[in-house]
């Protein structure tokens, strides 16, 4: 995974936390929607995580010129 790939990984791993949070008081609040919208947004969130992680430490390096 390059520097950028990680800086955004761990971006990633501090944000989804914060917004599942979030979700948790949408629906304490009785904000269904506000919940349901946050909640497809940590999940892709994690997606875009999984993808990062799952690439190789220097994929880029590996380019022929």
């Amino acid at each position: 995974m390059s520097d950028l790939n990680q800086q955004h990984a761990r971006v990633l791993e501090n944000l989804i936390p914060q917004l599942e949070r979030r979700i948790e008081q949408a629906r304490e609040e009785s904000r269904h929607a506000e919940a349901e919208e946050l909640r497809r947004e940590v999940m892709h969130h994690r997606q875009v995580l999984a993808s990062l992680q799952s690439k190789p430490a220097h994929g880029d390096d590996n380019l022929e010129t």
